[in-house]
């Protein structure tokens, strides 16, 4: 009886062992197959092996960090950031998942807090151009120019073909109005990568800052030929003929980018600004008022359609725009003379009482400015 129970015993022990180490196995092969998944971008499959491995128990911080991935990557950030949260539990310093933590944070537009998270990887691996870069980056969004070409520029010390961040560098630069060192960034990010058609787009700008503007329609007629409906191409084309005082070539340029339907609401501005020069008045409202249901908090809309319902005669039209304009910025009124060009229409239609208050206005806010 004793040497029976002693048997039992000993089978539970090896049967223990045996399962345990069975368990081990089958998590890290549901893991494998996971990656695998992962690989070849099947993340559905992925995540559905991963569920399957957790509950078995072990390799926590890779699952979790493997799930973060897969969501990081199909644009659940949510759920990625909830990933990332429990590997850190599990291991508070590792460069790479503050990294890719901060990469999360930084897509859903929370720049703070991933400063933080590059500021710990970079902390704990300053040798990474990829922390570096995406810091920059996120300073960047924040408008905070001169730091975000400090980050680019560690990216490019320790990775000189990272093309984004000669690009990245030199939009930082040409924003900053730096149009010199925009340039040499723009011109080796193309060298780098040809087929990146926003550098053309990017260089263009600079171009059309610096009074080049054959040259940045060269830019612009590059990244057409490679995508005629490239966003945005044809818009920048548009303005920068109308810069160059060519302007039956600045609408066929406005007209296409509406044509393609690319939804860039200034086009229906700028439109509306040519047709008002070419008498097109029917038309110009047309575009304003488009522009106006896209964008009705922008000033701008109502300004010029005021200027055209002043010139056809429609003046209880142009009071209501001006009107508005005074009603959602007074600060664009103040600085457009809004007030004293109301007070003209005002005495255009005889009423005097009205003309004088806006010109008694208009005459504070002028001494307020000095």
């Amino acid at each position: 009886m004793k040497c029976t129970k002693m048997a039992c015993l000993v089978c539970i022990f090896f049967a223990r062992v045996c399962f345990g180490q069975e368990d081990k196995e089958d998590v890290k092969a549901k893991y494998d197959k996971a990656v695998m998944f992962y690989e070849l971008k099947q993340y559905d499959k992925a995540l559905k092996c991963t569920d399957e491995a957790l509950k078995k128990g072990g390799m926590e911080f890779r699952i979790h960090w493997l799930r973060g991935s897969i969501f990081s990557l199909t644009n659940k950030l949510d759920d990625s950031l909830v990933e990332y949260n429990k590997v850190i539990e599990i291991k508070q310093c590792d460069a790479k998942i503050m990294h890719n933590r901060g990469c999360v944070y930084r897509l859903m537009g929370k720049t703070k807090e991933a400063i933080l998270d590059f500021n710990k990887s970079i902390e704990l691996n300053n040798n990474d151009y990829s922390a570096f870069h995406e810091r920059g980056s996120c300073f960047f969004m924040e408008g905070r120019w001169e730091e975000a070409i400090d980050d680019f520029s560690s990216a490019i010390e320790l990775n000189k073909g990272h093309s984004n961040s000669y690009y990245l560098r030199g939009l930082a630069y040409s924003r900053n109005k730096k149009y010199s060192q925009a340039m040499e960034n723009l011109d080796r990010a193309i060298e780098l990568d040809p087929n990146f058609l926003h550098s053309y787009l990017e260089r263009s700008y600079v171009k059309r800052a610096r009074g080049k503007f054959q040259e940045a329609i060269d830019d612009l007629d590059m990244v057409l030929d490679k995508n005629k409906k490239f966003p945005d191409a044809n818009f920048q084309k548009g303005i920068t003929y109308y810069k160059f005082g060519k302007f039956d070539d600045a609408k066929a340029c406005f007209d296409l980018e509406i044509l393609n339907n690319h939804e860039i609401d200034e086009s229906y501005y700028w439109r509306g600004i040519l047709l008002r020069m070419q008498s097109d008045f029917s038309g110009a409202v047309t575009d304003f008022s488009k522009y106006i249901q896209k964008k009705p908090n922008d000033p701008r809309g109502y300004y010029e359609r005021s200027f055209v319902f002043n010139e056809t005669k429609k003046y209880k039209d142009a009071i209501d725009d001006l009107t508005k304009i005074i009603d959602i910025d007074p600060e664009f009124a103040k600085n457009f003379q809004v007030y004293s060009k109301r007070a003209g229409i005002y005495k255009a239609i005889g009423k005097e009482a009205e003309s004088n208050a806006d010109l008694k206005n208009a005459q504070e806010l002028e001494k307020n400015k000095r």
